[in-house]
C-alpha cells in the first residue's frame, strides 16, 4: 500500500513537475506546445497513468472486500454471537496451599451454579481456551509411540455444546460416566489426520506420560485467527491433567431475546459474589475472534476511500480531456454535422482512442494488482480465488461507460458556445 502511495506520488507529481520545468516558454506561449508529439504523447501517457492507478485501487478494492465478507460469512464450526467470556480472578488464597485444582474446581462449581439460576441464562461451561489468535501452544501427544505436537485443551461438560461444536463420531465428556474425568479424550478431524487413525474410538493415546482413550471426534472448528489453519487439537475434561489451576475464564451462553438483561443481572452478582477487587470484564467469543483479523478490515476501509478518490481525479481529468478534445476539434464536428452525422455517432469517433487509453491503462494494472492481491490473500488460510474474469469485465464496462459519458457531458457543455455547430440542419 505504502510502495504503490510512493510510486502515485512520484508519477502524479514530481514526474509532471520536472517534465513541465523543461517546457521552452516560447514554444508554450505561442500555443505550439500543445499539438506537437511531445505534448500528445504526455497528455496520453498521464490518461494511461491515470486510468492505470485508477483500475488497480478498483482491483484491489473489488477483492479485498470480497475477502473480508468471505471471513464475515464464512461458518467458524463454533457459534459465538451469545456467548459470554468473563475473565475469572480468584483470591491468590485458593492459589496456595494443597489441593490448589481441587479448590479452584469446586469454587467454579460454585459459581457455575449460581450464575445457572439468572434468568436469560442457557448454559455456564469453562475452557482452557480463548478465541484471540495469542494462544499457539502445542503439548506432545504420542500414538504408537509416535509423537505429534497438538494443541490439547481442557475443558468441562457441555463447553463443547455450549459453543455448538460438533461431536461427528462417537460421544461427548459426560457428568454420567467416571471415566471421563480421568482418562478420556476427544480428538478433531485434524488430530485424526495427523495421527492417520483410521477407527479411533476406544484408541489409546498418550498426553505426556498419561494414557488416555478417545471418545470421540469433534468437528474442525476455527480456534486461531484466519490467517493460521484449523491446528490438530485433543480435548479432555479440566481434572484429567488437574489443570483447574489455569482456569481463568468462565463462559455463559445467554437467550438471544434476554441479553442486555442478563448481563446486568450477571455484573452484579459478579461484583457481590465473585471478584470485589477486580473489575467485572468480559468478551463476546465471535467479537473476540472478529478481532483478530481487524487490521484487514481497517485496510478495506482504507482501500475504499481510496478507490473513491482515485476515480474522482480519473473522471474529473477524463472529463477535462474531452472537453479539450471537442474545442480542438470544432471545425471537424461542424462539417460533420453540416453532412448530415449523428451526435452519437460522432462521440463513438470522438471517444475511441480515450476508450483504448483506457483499455490500455487496465491492461497496465492488471498484472501488479493480481501478484500483489495474491501475495495479500496468502496471508489467510481461508481465503478467496481472485475472479479475474468478473472483474475485468465490470471494470472494463465501468471504463467505457464512463468515457462515453464523461465526452456526452463535454459535447453537452460546449452547446452554449457553439450554437451554430449543433443546430445545423441538412435543407
Amino acid at each position: 500500500m505504502i510502495l504503490v502511495f510512493l510510486i502515485t506520488i512520484v508519477f502524479a507529481g514530481i514526474f509532471p513537475a520536472l517534465y513541465v520545468a523543461n517546457f521552452e516558454t516560447l514554444k508554450v506561449l505561442r500555443g505550439n506546445y500543445a499539438r506537437s508529439k511531445s505534448g500528445v504523447w504526455i497528455r496520453n501517457g498521464m490518461l494511461i497513468f491515470q486510468f492505470a492507478i485508477a483500475s488497480f485501487f478498483i482491483i484491489g478494492s473489488v477483492v479485498v472486500y470480497q475477502q473480508i465478507k468471505y471471513l464475515n460469512n464464512k461458518d467458524l464450526g463454533f457459534k459465538g454471537d451469545q456467548v459470554m467470556a468473563i475473565s475469572l480472578n480468584l483470591p491468590s488464597s485458593y492459589y496456595q496451599g494443597e489441593n490448589v485444582g481441587k479448590n479452584i474446581f469446586e469454587r467454579y462449581n460454585t459459581i457455575k451454579q449460581e450464575l445457572s439460576k439468572i434468568k436469560g441464562v442457557e448454559n455456564v461451561s469453562t475452557g482452557l481456551l480463548s478465541f484471540d489468535g495469542e494462544d499457539d501452544s502445542q503439548w506432545p501427544i504420542w500414538y504408537r509411540d509416535v509423537l505429534f505436537k497438538q494443541k490439547a485443551i481442557g475443558l468441562d461438560y457441555d463447553m463443547l455444546n455450549l459453543l455448538n461444536i460438533k461431536v461427528i463420531k462417537g460421544r461427548n465428556l459426560s457428568p454420567n460416566i467416571a471415566s471421563d474425568t480421568i482418562n478420556s479424550v476427544l480428538v478433531n478431524e485434524k488430530s485424526l489426520a495427523l495421527m492417520q487413525i483410521k477407527d479411533p474410538i476406544g484408541k489409546e493415546i498418550k498426553i505426556g506420560n498419561q494414557k488416555m482413550r478417545i471418545i470421540g471426534v469433534v468437528k474442525d472448528f476455527n480456534l486461531l485467527s484466519p490467517e493460521v489453519d484449523v491446528p490438530p487439537i485433543t480435548f479432555y475434561h479440566i481434572k484429567s491433567l488437574d489443570m483447574a489451576n489455569e482456569m481463568n475464564r468462565i463462559y455463559v451462553k445467554l437467550k438471544a431475546d434476554q441479553i442486555q438483561s442478563s448481563i446486568v443481572a450477571i455484573e452484579k452478582f459478579w461484583k457481590t459474589k465473585v471478584d470485589t477487587e477486580y473489575p467485572f470484564q468480559y468478551d463476546f467469543a465471535d467479537k473476540e475472534y472478529a478481532r483478530t483479523y481487524e487490521s484487514y478490515v481497517k485496510q478495506k476501509n482504507l482501500f475504499s476511500l481510496l478507490n473513491v478518490i482515485v476515480i474522482l481525479i480519473a473522471l474529473f481529468g477524463l472529463f477535462a480531456l474531452a472537453s479539450y478534445s471537442i474545442q480542438r476539434r470544432m471545425k471537424e464536428i461542424a462539417i460533420r454535422k453540416t453532412l448530415g452525422a449523428e451526435t452519437n455517432i460522432l462521440l463513438k469517433e470522438l471517444s475511441k482512442q480515450y476508450v483504448v487509453y483506457c483499455a490500455i491503462g487496465f491492461l497496465i494494472a492488471v498484472f501488479p494488482a493480481y501478484v500483489l492481491l495474491q501475495k495479500w490473500l496468502n496471508n489467510f488460510a481461508f481465503r478467496i480465488e481472485i475472479p479475474m474474469l468478473a472483474v475485468s469485465t465490470f471494470l472494463f464496462a465501468f471504463i467505457v461507460f464512463n468515457a462515453m459519458y464523461c465526452f456526452s457531458k463535454s459535447v453537452s457543455s460546449n452547446k452554449s458556445r457553439c450554437p451554430e455547430i449543433f443546430k445545423i440542419r441538412i435543407s
